[in-house]
């Protein structure tokens, strides 16, 4: 696993820091787990973007391609900057842009900024991840395979797209990092409505089926959600489903530390209710964690690993934090 920690100087240059670390960084490179350029629109004749990428990871063992479309959108008189992902299921040749290849995704976004900026890159073979601080606002990412409570056969691509929004062009787009949005909200705690014509969802899930569900913590029931943080209790209620089932986000949020001094990380879960109960798996290096006497860009170590505090971008309530585990 890798991890590069540093300062940007404007958009294009976290852009192609984000390209370089995901295909030369050493150590990537030394466990064969770097990440291919498989096709890009800049050699296109009138190309949609001239930074149209998909990106092919090899999982850990070279046995995997994992296939994640990356876009740069920079609008400096309208003080816009964002890069867009989405997942697909393989390349197609005759794409003009990064939505074109096989089963694409929607389109989520993390929004970016002109001025400079500490970042931070996690990635293996598998999944890459980003946090971004942009004065005191944090945005994120996540692309690529979680954690399936499931075998190869059965669940042979489970694929997660995560960003800060979703895509542009709605009536409720977000615009930048300055928005106070309910609809700017990080992977960890997506925002998804009912009226899809209006807003949309920044996190996108592959199904065992092959389908593409949206994530949300409102809106339709087979929207996936994230536990320990969880919907309105309204939401639950409104279902038929005590409140009590629902409490141990809050509690979590609450606690302090551990025996020890330690503190609880606890992986998000990803569950559906409908058409079935059923439970997908975790993310893969992020944990929800309580937002009690902490605070972002805290570490915590565990297992000999750091992991980076993160807050949902300028939120901090005791259950908007979370941790990236920078390995």
């Amino acid at each position: 696993m890798a991890y590069s920690h540093g300062i940007a100087n404007g958009h294009d240059d976290l852009y192609a820091k984000l390209l370089a670390f995901l295909t030369t960084d050493p150590a990537l490179v030394a466990l064969n787990q770097q990440w291919d350029i498989v096709w890009e629109s800049s050699g296109l004749v009138n190309p949609q973007n001239p930074t149209d990428k998909l990106l092919r990871g090899p999982g850990l063992a070279g046995q995997d391609q994992v296939y994640v479309g990356i876009r740069s959108v920079a609008l400096p008189a309208q003080d816009q900057h964002w890069f867009a992902f989405r997942g697909a299921t393989g390349p197609m040749a005759t794409a003009t842009n990064y939505g074109d290849h096989i089963k694409s995704s929607g389109s989520v976004r993390m929004f970016t900024d002109s001025g400079t900026m500490e970042y931070w890159m996690v990635a293996n073979g598998r999944r890459f991840a980003m946090v971004v601080k942009i004065s005191t606002v944090f945005e994120s990412m996540y692309a690529g395979l979680f954690l399936p409570y499931a075998t190869p056969l059965a669940y042979p691509y489970p694929l997660y797209i995560g960003g800060s929004a979703g895509p542009e062009g709605m009536s409720n787009s977000v615009s930048n990092w300055r928005s106070e949005s309910q609809y700017h909200t990080q992977f960890i705690a997506p925002n998804a409505t009912i009226s899809v014509s209006t807003v949309e969802s920044g996190v996108w899930l592959l199904d065992p089926m092959g389908q593409w569900i949206r994530a949300g913590t409102t809106g339709t029931d087979n929207n996936i959600m994230l536990h320990p943080r969880a919907p309105a209790v309204s939401w639950w209620g409104s279902r038929g489903i005590s409140t009590g089932d629902w409490s141990a986000g809050l509690i979590e949020a609450n606690m302090v530390d551990a025996y020890g001094g330690g503190r609880l990380l606890t992986p998000y879960t990803l569950t559906q209710l409908n058409p079935s109960l059923q439970t997908y798996g975790i993310l893969d290096g992020v944990f929800s964690v309580a937002g009690v006497a902490n605070q972002a860009e805290n570490i915590i170590q565990q297992d000999g690993v750091d992991h980076l505090v993160v807050q949902n971008v300028f939120r901090s309530t005791f259950y908007d934090y979370w941790a990236l585990a920078l390995e």
